[in-house]
């Protein structure tokens, strides 16, 4: 199904070699978030880059499209931590915009999880989540707080994962260690199989 209105936004130009400005320091190939965040970090070191990019405007998972009225996200929905200051998202996305972007909180009820007939409201904030889930599963109150000391204890590790996996492979020996001592042994287990080692 065709949109009505088909997206005219355009961002960068169409390659021609004559266009070319090198030498670069380096070439990016794709324009999604990975691609975007390499090439401005880059930029902010003083690196001469380009990014090609197959697509008519640059973004990959973080378009939208339309259809009869309705609108979709590709990839990215939602970005959680941009409301506080010091999670290493935010200070990246800081960092790379020189603080320019601007966070627009979550709807109180930002998503919905349909269960055969049932439904379950995502909401905004750890205790209005936790009490969300209690009341939509009477009786899991246990694996429900369980399950949400696990999610903190992995938010914890991550930092220590992300560095362990940018910086230098010398650098990591003695750091990997650490992590992978504290890091939980469900950290790289599938979401379902924890969630089955809680309950039924």
């Amino acid at each position: 199904m065709s949109s009505p209105k088909p997206s005219t936004i355009r961002v960068g130009n169409r390659y021609r070699a004559k266009r070319l400005n090198g030498p670069y320091d380096a070439i990016v190939i794709g324009s999604g978030i990975g691609g975007l965040t390499t090439a401005a970090c880059l930029s902010k070191l003083g690196k001469k880059v380009v990014v090609f990019e197959q697509h008519y405007t640059a973004g990959g998972f973080t378009h939208s499209y339309d259809r009869n009225g309705y609108e979709w996200d590709v990839g990215v929905h939602y970005i959680g931590d941009m409301g506080v200051e010091h999670t290493l998202g935010k200070r990246l996305f800081d960092h790379i915009t020189d603080g320019q972007l601007k966070w627009a909180p979550l709807a109180d009820r930002y998503d919905r999880i349909f269960l055969g007939d049932r439904y379950v409201d995502l909401v905004a904030g750890p205790e209005a989540f936790k009490a969300e889930l209690k009341q939509a599963f009477p009786g899991e109150e246990q694996a429900i707080d369980t399950y949400l000391t696990y999610l903190r204890q992995v938010a914890k590790a991550m930092p220590g994962l992300v560095v362990g996996k940018v910086l230098p492979d010398l650098a990591t020996g003695p750091l990997r260690k650490i992590v992978n001592r504290a890091a939980p042994d469900f950290l790289n287990k599938p979401t379902r199989e924890v969630l089955e080692s809680l309950t039924s």
